[in-house]
């Protein structure tokens, strides 16, 4: 199973079966979820999906507007270091 979040709510979708160790704590995961409202996971990743649209947008405008005025831009994807 898989959760996303996004504000006060989370979708879950089936992705098979995982092995995690360490602990798992059924009950304070109830209870976190307890402040949470389920919505369907196709609605959650189309919100994080239209989020990281935007995001990739602003981070290739502020690039622009930083290598024109004398910054060396890092434009390779996920390396900004």
């Amino acid at each position: 199973m898989e959760r996303m979040y996004h504000g006060d709510t989370y979708g879950e979708e089936y992705r098979g079966m995982f092995v995690v160790r360490g602990e798992n704590d059924e009950e304070r995961e109830a209870m976190h979820l307890q402040s949470l409202r389920e919505v369907p996971s196709a609605e959650i990743n189309t919100i994080l999906k239209k989020e990281a649209e935007a995001k990739t947008k602003i981070d290739l405008v502020t690039g622009k507007i930083l290598h024109a005025r004398g910054f060396c831009v890092d434009v390779a994807e996920n390396d900004h270091y």
